[in-house]
C-alpha cells in the first residue's frame, strides 16, 4: 500500500507540472569560489583567501514560470600548500524564484547540499561536508532558448577537522561566481 501510495503521489505531481507548462533548462558554467579558507589547526595545511576555479553545470526544473527547482554540481581544480593539493566537488539541490523583465530573467536561489573534499600529494583522502548555496543572477537572452548566465551566490561549506585539533574554524563563507550558456527546453 506505501509502494501506491507513493507512485499516485509521484504521478499526480508530474500532473500538475505538466499542467503548469513546465519546462526544463540546462546551464553549462565556469564557477569561481572566491575567499576560500581552510584552516585545518596544522601549519603544514592552512590555505588562506584562496580563489578556487572550476565547471560544471546546473539543470532547472520550472514549474511554473516564476518558481523552478535546481540542481547544480560543480567541480573544483583546488587549492595546494606544501604539497599537500585538495580539489572540490560541490553539489546543491534548492529552489529558483524567476521574475521576466524584457531580454533579462532575474532570479534568486537557495539550496542545500554537500561538498566533497580530495586530498592528493603528502596526505590523500576524502571527506565530506555539509553545505549552502544562496544568491541571485539574470539571464540576458542571445536568441530564443539560449541565454548568457551571470550569477554571484554566497557559498557556506562545512570544512573536515584534519588534525583533531579543537578551536580551529569548522565553516567556510566564500563567494561563487558563475557565468555560462543556458540552453531552455
Amino acid at each position: 500500500m506505501k509502494r501506491l501510495t507513493i507512485v499516485a503521489i509521484l504521478l499526480w505531481g508530474s500532473g500538475i507540472c505538466l499542467a503548469q507548462d513546465s519546462r526544463g533548462e540546462f546551464q553549462g558554467v565556469y564557477l569561481r569560489i572566491q575567499g576560500f579558507t581552510f584552516n585545518s589547526g596544522s601549519a603544514a595545511f592552512d590555505i588562506e583567501n584562496a580563489s578556487i576555479n572550476g565547471g560544471g553545470y546546473v539543470y532547472v526544473q520550472h514549474i511554473t514560470e516564476k518558481f523552478g527547482l535546481y540542481q547544480q554540481m560543480g567541480f573544483f581544480w583546488g587549492a595546494e600548500q606544501n604539497g599537500i593539493k585538495v580539489r572540490l566537488v560541490t553539489e546543491f539541490q534548492g529552489m529558483q524564484v524567476n521574475k521576466k523583465a524584457g531580454p533579462l530573467i532575474l532570479y534568486a536561489k537557495g539550496g542545500l547540499g554537500f561538498t566533497r573534499y580530495l586530498f592528493s600529494g603528502a596526505f590523500s583522502g576524502a571527506s565530506y561536508g555539509f553545505a549552502l548555496n544562496y544568491g541571485g543572477g539574470t539571464e540576458i537572452k542571445i536568441k530564443e532558448g539560449l541565454n548568457l548566465v551571470l550569477e554571484a551566490t554566497r557559498l557556506t561549506m562545512g570544512l573536515p577537522n584534519l588534525t583533531g585539533v579543537e578551536g580551529r574554524s569548522k565553516w567556510d563563507n566564500s563567494w561563487q561566481l558563475a557565468t555560462g550558456i543556458a540552453i531552455h527546453f
